[in-house]
């Protein structure tokens, strides 16, 4: 992107740029966490905070209209 005063972008010539490199932040997190995750115990993860042992639900609501 320019950095001169007079130099600037519409929002979605921002957006068409930056979608690209934000899908591809968004794989490798997901690489990273798979890989990461499948080398941990379940207790470990419980210590690190990434997972919580023991969680359950006792009341779901879903809001149709927000589907």
């Amino acid at each position: 992107m320019a950095t001169g005063k007079n130099s600037s972008i519409s929002i979605e010539q921002f957006v068409s740029k930056m979608t690209p490199l934000i899908d591809m932040e968004k794989e490798a997190e997901i690489s990273a966490s798979m890989s990461s995750g499948a080398n941990r115990t379940l207790d470990s993860a419980a210590k690190r905070g990434s997972t919580m042992l023991n969680l359950k639900c006792v009341d779901v609501q879903v809001c149709i209209s927000q589907l």
